[in-house]
């Protein structure tokens, strides 16, 4: 069978569903706070160590105080939003997501044992750089590693993860919401993103994303191993053509005209310095700027439809997601 006609290969749904550990931690936090906010921040002995010799009872703040606090992984997520791009195209999808994590552990241990009112706020405005990260990496990293009939599939499954982190925040909140166990509700998202450390080195990187660093051999095996038995030589010459232009993806085709694998370092020398050759035809496949989105009506268009949406959804307090995968 050929790839593209596949939907569900057992390992790529395996690497989605780790990867969406992090939308789940992410949802998780966002509704970390809703049933043991009040405790967290009222309770009858304060700041005094009652229930535990070595922390406080509670944080005590005003609501305006408290409310900065809640929403302060905002402020990391703007941060994290700014270079996240940038940073997993250096580094890569997987790698940026595994790195990720560090935010929501640090994060999380640090709201779970604290002694200070800021000390908790510096602590979800570094989950803050998580989820501002991750929103980016993760969704990036699902996309193009489905196969394009199971794409808007798997891109559903980002926002399911979050909103069943949501769910669970609540649930496991209600009897956590009582001195000193409120402090367990702000520590619980760091224990699926150590379980995401060890588990994503599992999963392959990006085919795409090899590509656009010239890791022929990497993205053809990797491919090969996220569609299992299926033949990818068409995938991966339109991934080809996608990434690099038509010219590198010919050259890829007469590198191996028997449809021998390119993970021989011959051929994968032999697309390389064709590439070299054809760096003019790479002017269609230019990254586009900001500008140049608004400047483009199909995706000024597209990309004012998104804004609209997302604005909507927060005036709404409605989770909802825009599928951003489907063709």
């Amino acid at each position: 069978m050929d790839s593209l006609e596949s939907r569900f290969p057992k390992y790529m749904v395996y690497c989605v569903l780790i990867a969406c550990l992090e939308p789940f931690s992410q949802g998780y936090l966002s509704g970390a706070t809703n049933v043991p906010g009040t405790i967290t921040h009222e309770c009858p002995n304060g700041m005094a160590h009652v229930a535990s010799g070595g922390l406080p009872d509670c944080l005590p703040m005003n609501t305006a105080l408290w409310g900065f606090a809640v929403s302060a992984f905002c402020v990391g997520g703007l941060i994290a939003s700014l270079f996240g791009g940038a940073f997993q195209n250096r580094y890569g999808r997987r790698f940026a997501v595994i790195v990720n994590n560090a935010g929501f552990i640090i994060g999380s241990l640090l709201c779970s044992v604290a002694t200070h009112q800021a000390m908790f706020i510096i602590g979800r405005i570094i989950t803050g750089l998580s989820c501002g990260l991750g929103s980016l990496a993760v969704p990036t990293y699902i996309g193009e590693i489905s196969t394009i009939k199971g794409r808007g599939t798997m891109g559903t499954c980002n926002q399911f993860s979050v909103v069943i982190g949501l769910l669970l925040a609540s649930a496991i909140g209600l009897p956590l919401a009582k001195v000193p166990l409120w402090r367990i509700q702000y520590a619980i998202p760091a224990f699926p993103a150590i379980l995401q450390v060890f588990l994503m080195p599992t999963c392959v990187d990006s085919p795409r994303w090899l590509l656009s660093v010239n890791r022929v051999d990497e993205a053809r095996a990797a491919l090969q191993k996220l569609r299992g038995d299926a033949r990818i030589d068409q995938e991966f010459f339109e991934m080809v053509e996608g990434v690099q232009g038509t010219a590198a993806a010919n050259a890829n085709l007469r590198g191996s005209p028997e449809g021998i694998k390119v993970t021989e370092s011959k051929v994968a020398d032999s697309f390389n310095n064709d590439l070299e050759d054809h760096t003019g035809e790479k002017e269609s496949h230019e990254v586009y700027s900001m500008l140049d989105v608004m400047r483009d009506p199909v995706t000024r268009r597209i990309g004012f439809t998104v804004f609209v949406h997302h604005i909507i959804q927060q005036l709404s307090a409605v989770v909802a997601g825009y599928d951003k995968y489907k063709r």
